[in-house]
């Protein structure tokens, strides 16, 4: 048995996360239509040349396959301020016990028309309406969706935490295919024509048909592909973990050359004016030869701010290049703006925390997040600060900017304190000293007569006595009736060998029905939660009252009628999509 204190919020659903819209403009300018360039008296014969429309949406990580449309104004001179905000739900994964929210690294949009795309931590795929955040659809994978969506025509593509690229319908999120590979898909896809372009941490570089999923060619790198690759002139280039900048053959995915960067890179190389740019996690910028790999500069970040993790340097964002300068945030906390040509420091900023998102530029702003959930939009000529806002608590992801909007999620992983004890150890001066926010009672590990009296002193003195509001659970609930002095008991003793080593046990989701009072707040009379359980609490304590019940258990909830002390014969902190009642009465409980 151990005796949950909660410090703060619980992790499973005491705050919120968002997907975000910031409003920094309010005029709109139409997207320019081509327009012909006249003939010239010097070259008679040359024919006329058509200039290409502007690009007017960003159907995937930083705009293209090139990696080169950061986005468009006008800005207007108005604070950033914010105009809808989307709350995501929460889910846990492999990798996290603790459950995720909002949208992760790199996670930037997609936003086409008026629809925005983006993968959540919630281990979702959402389609918004842009111009009021409202859910056209939804589609549930199995873990969290940090990929950056790419989007062509019907057809959206994602990476997965599960291992699998996802394809949907774009009208309406429905599954065309999936392709699972050997591991993790972080890294963001890329679409030309009819083929899907991504790398996968399975070492693996893929090329898949847009339309069926089919695989056209793998090619095995020295490394996992985290970042998204760029494809420049029928080359892709990507980096890899194992510290390698690979540069491959569009058709059939052939290495052209590779180059060691000795470090892991998680950076999308940028390919301008004839050099690749990339960062890696040893806090180095470098720009190679886009025809050879061979190295022309680096940059080497120093110092740093960031507590949130162990290393002070490093990159994990990519380069953003425009008008030969070279735009990137660090782990350290300083977003630099570098010379192209020989990464000499041209200006750096100083942000709040460690800078995991890139920092794209449109309508003469850079505009980026950080660790400690603000937003900043700068110059880009001399790094001063234009405007800032703060929307979460981290945020990791790359903004997608469209007419002076700025799309952008917030990451969540509860920052909260969670601090166990064993039974035996508390007590009333123990909850002094600790002074938790709400304290949480679990269950039992034996038969509740094979415990000393003693050895629950602590603990019973804590439950009639702590100011503090006090939720039990299972066990916990019965603790509570126990300290009052009420029976508990097996609900039923069966033959040996039937049910639960003869007893009738009650286990799975089943429905019960409440009061509608306190923890039942907001929830419909009749609802339904987890049960794991063999012994009940027989008889109400005096002081209580039951606020649920059904037919296997009748008091499978009780209240104190003076004190904020909760018991709950079932498990409300396991809930899920079909099963959601659970999460609303802890929420009620954290809200006291």
């Amino acid at each position: 048995m151990t005796t949950l204190l909660t410090a703060g919020f619980w992790p499973v659903l005491s705050k919120n996360s968002s997907l975000l819209l910031l409003l920094a403009a309010v005029l709109l300018l139409p997207a320019c239509g081509g327009k012909i360039i006249k003939e010239t008296e010097a070259e008679p014969v040359r024919k006329p040349k058509v200039a290409q429309p502007a690009q007017t949406d960003i159907p995937m990580w930083l705009g293209n396959p090139a990696r080169r449309f950061y986005g468009s104004g006008p800005w207007s001179s108005e604070p950033l301020q914010v105009v809808w905000e989307f709350k995501t739900q929460w889910s846990s994964g492999r990798l996290h016990k603790d459950p995720w929210a909002g949208s992760g690294w790199p996670g930037q949009p997609a936003v086409i028309g008026e629809r925005v795309y983006f993968g959540s931590a919630d281990s979702r795929v959402y389609c918004f309406n842009a111009k009021d955040g409202s859910v056209i659809w939804s589609f549930k994978t199995t873990d969290s969706a940090k990929s950056s969506p790419a989007v062509s025509g019907d057809y959206l593509v994602i990476g997965n935490l599960d291992h699998t690229v996802y394809c949907l319908k774009t009208n309406d999120g429905s599954l065309v295919w999936k392709y699972q590979t050997g591991f993790e898909t972080d890294s963001s896809p890329a679409i030309v024509g009819d083929r899907v372009y991504i790398g996968g941490e399975d070492h693996f570089y893929y090329c898949f048909d847009l339309k069926t999923g089919s695989l056209i060619y793998k090619q095995q790198l020295g490394g996992s592909v985290e970042g998204g690759s760029t494809i420049v002139d029928g080359k892709i280039y990507v980096n890899t973990e194992a510290g390698d900048l690979y540069c491959l053959n569009m058709q059939d995915g052939a290495v052209v050359w590779k180059t060691h960067i000795g470090a892991d890179s998680n950076s999308t190389p940028a390919v301008v004016n004839g050099l690749v740019y990339t960062a890696a996690e040893d806090g180095t910028v470098r720009a190679y030869k886009q025809d050879t790999g061979e190295l022309i500069w680096k940059f080497n970040a120093e110092g740093g701010l960031n507590r949130r993790t162990k290393e002070k340097t490093g990159f994990w964002a990519s380069p953003v290049v425009a008008k030969g300068r070279v735009y990137i945030g660090s782990n350290n906390g300083y977003l630099y703006c570098l010379n192209g040509v020989d990464g000499e420091l041209v200006w750096k900023h100083q942000a709040r925390a460690a800078i995991w998102g890139t920092s794209p530029i449109a309508g003469g702003r850079v505009i980026f997040g950080d660790k400690s959930g603000w937003v900043y939009s700068l110059s880009p000529d001399d790094g001063r600060l234009i405007s800032e806002i703060r929307i979460g608590e981290n945020v990791d992801a790359t903004p997608a900017i469209l007419d002076g909007h700025i799309y952008i999620g917030a990451w969540l992983v509860p920052d909260v304190e969670i601090l166990t004890e064993p039974f035996h150890t508390v007590s009333l001066d123990r909850i002094r000293t600790l002074q938790p926010s709400h304290i949480i009672l679990s269950g039992q590990s034996h038969p509740w007569d094979q415990y000393a009296s003693e050895s629950l002193a602590g603990v019973f003195g804590v439950i009639k006595q702590a100011n503090q509001p006090i939720l039990g659970v299972c066990g916990g609930h019965q603790q509570i009736a126990l300290a009052y002095g009420a029976p508990v008991g097996l609900m039923k003793r069966l033959r040996p060998g039937e049910g639960y080593e003869g007893a009738k046990r009650e286990r799975g989701y089943f429905p019960v029905k409440n009061t509608g009072q306190g923890l039942f707040k907001d929830l419909p009379g009749e609802v339904t939660v987890w049960h794991s359980h063999c012994d009940e609490v027989k008889q109400l304590p005096n002081g209580f009252r039951a606020t649920a019940s059904n037919e296997t258990c009748k008091i499978q909830a009780m209240q104190h009628i003076g004190r904020r002390l909760y018991g709950v014969q079932f498990h409300p902190e396991l809930f899920d999509d079909d099963h959601p009642a659970g999460r609303q009465i802890v929420e009620n409980f954290l809200s006291l």
